[in-house]
């Protein structure tokens, strides 16, 4: 319908606790963003509600953020969203009050605190000068709200798809901690043209020393590249994209999804290294003209070394495992990464539960290490072995376990009159190796129910994946005993004939001793 809409849920208290009062889903907030008023209301038979030839149309379809900065001597609380397909367009509404006397429509000069689009942004820098506007997109992905090294916080989003340049880069649009006032700063990685069009959806914010300011931002692009974009410095004009991108995927695979910024020592006595985690995929929606499509070809999970840290630990006081760039071995120029340099992780299909397994590990024997004097390597990747099978939902991290929903497209039957759904498999593998944990899917409790412990699709000693069509984004909760799950959304019921159990995956993981996550979200 065009708007973004918001409920209430209940609230928490000072010291953390929850207050139920209010915790009944009443609507409190509708807006609609000034893009979308321009085009909603046309009379083309395509987008006419009214109209029988009415075809589905987008408008506001990203996912919103949240996040509070301090500005005017005092906490606030933003939301900033995209409209994904909807439009190339982004808006931030001040919502540090969601009472209702203050989610009022006489308040709503003071509740928006702007919106820009390709024809109104300006930037301070950019490549092509304060003229930024040709680079900004559909605005998909979700944006960052961080603090910076200058100061100031800050809102971080992909520049998106279908920009007129066919750039790929991303905003950074900081807020003077005084009068609010933004600026908008563009990194480009001048990748991508109008005639073969790239584009990054969603940026990465890492804070490698824990001080609650980005460091380093990361994204993957359309045409497959991994950049690293330098925030380190208190000067805007010192921001910088890496000289060329760290990684390449196989024949360009596209990274639509975060990219998951996690330490960890691979093993004992090993220096903590910065890993990359992330898959490849691509969904275009559907139009009034053709259904959805996906990448073609063979799409791929993987995990990536980011060794280039010299810069950073010459002045940082948080140490991570680096290379000198003549030592790597890497004969290109800029000293990119490519599949060849990791190690592969096989997966197979078992026939009898369609579970993904790993039967053997494979050893990483990494780069820098005395004991692998060659052929050294740089992290893992895994082939997804499902026909057109792909990763477009964002990954994240739960203790060393790297957990990702992969989506399998319906192939459509000629034959049959039933409609197909997409079917999906939930992975949850080792982040700094690839490998698998054993019997990841039976913890302890699920081990006492024999819906779980008799079914050979959780008891496999070797599963990575077990078919959940799961869609979206899992989160992780704890129940009482300790016992972790997997949350989800399904796009399919639970029946005895799909053996899908119901939106909630409890795992068995081994105590974190090697990871963790380095984005982080301020909580005053």
């Amino acid at each position: 319908d065009g708007l973004l809409h918001g409920f209430r849920t209940g609230s928490y208290d000072a010291n953390g606790a929850f207050v139920g009062t209010g915790n009944d889903g009443q609507e409190v907030l509708a807006y609609m963003p000034g893009a979308v008023v321009q085009t909603i209301h046309s009379t083309t038979n395509s987008v006419d509600y009214a109209n029988v030839q009415y075809g589905h149309n987008f408008f506001v379809d990203a996912t919103a953020a949240t996040g509070d900065l301090f500005y005017g001597g005092q906490w606030h609380t933003w939301l900033a969203s995209g409209l994904g397909p909807g439009g190339n367009a982004i808006f931030a509404l001040d919502v540090t009050d969601p009472t209702p006397a203050n989610f009022a429509e006489s308040k709503a000069a003071s509740l928006v605190v702007g919106e820009w689009n390709s024809s109104t942004i300006s930037c301070a820098s950019s490549a092509g000068g304060s003229s930024c506007g040709g680079n900004l997109g559909n605005t998909y992905g979700t944006p960052q709200l961080r603090r910076l090294h200058d100061g100031k916080w800050a809102i971080i989003f992909g520049n998106g798809y279908g920009s007129a340049s066919g750039d790929a880069g991303i905003f950074v649009m900081t807020i003077d901690p005084n009068t609010a006032a933004t600026t908008f700063y563009y990194l480009s990685t001048q990748t991508g043209s109008a005639a073969s069009p790239n584009g990054i959806a969603f940026p990465s914010a890492a804070d490698l020393d824990a001080d609650h300011t980005t460091d380093y931002v990361y994204a993957g692009d359309l045409q497959g590249n991994l950049w690293r974009f330098d925030l380190t410095s208190n000067n805007e004009s010192n921001w910088a994209v890496s000289p060329g991108p760290l990684f390449k995927t196989a024949a360009g695979q596209p990274i639509t999804t975060a990219i998951v910024v996690a330490s960890g020592a691979p093993s004992p006595g090993m220096q903590q290294q910065v890993m990359l985690l992330f898959g490849t995929g691509q969904r275009l929606p559907v139009t009034n003209a053709s259904p959805a499509t996906y990448a073609s070809g063979t799409q791929s999970l993987y995990g990536v070394w980011d060794w280039n840290m010299g810069a950073w630990n010459s002045y940082a006081s948080v140490q991570y495992a680096s290379m000198n760039a003549s030592a790597t071995g890497l004969s290109t120029a800029n000293y990119y990464l490519t599949p060849s340099g990791l190690q592969q992780q096989i997966v197979t299909v078992n026939a009898a539960t369609g579970d993904r397994e790993i039967a053997a590990n494979a050893t990483i024997c990494w780069a820098g290490q005395t004991s692998c004097a060659t052929n050294g390597r740089f992290g893992w990747y895994l082939n997804l072995p499902g026909t057109q099978e792909q990763i477009i939902y964002s990954p994240e991290l739960v203790l060393q376990a790297l957990t990702v929903n992969s989506i399998v497209p319906a192939s459509a039957n000629a034959t049959s009159c039933a409609l197909p759904s997409d079917i999906g498999f939930t992975y949850v593998i080792n982040a700094m190796t690839g490998g698998a944990f054993n019997q990841v899917f039976l913890p302890p409790s699920a081990a006492l129910n024999p819906a779980f412990s008799t079914n050979p699709k959780y008891t496999d000693a070797v599963a990575i994946a077990i078919q959940t069509n799961a869609t979206g984004m899992s989160f992780v909760t704890t129940n009482g005993a300790g016992t972790r799950f997997l949350v989800y959304e399904t796009n399919q019921v639970d029946t005895a004939s799909n053996n899908i159990a119901s939106g909630a995956q409890p795992l068995n993981l081994p105590a974190n001793n090697t990871g963790r996550r380095l984005s982080w979200i301020e909580r005053r």
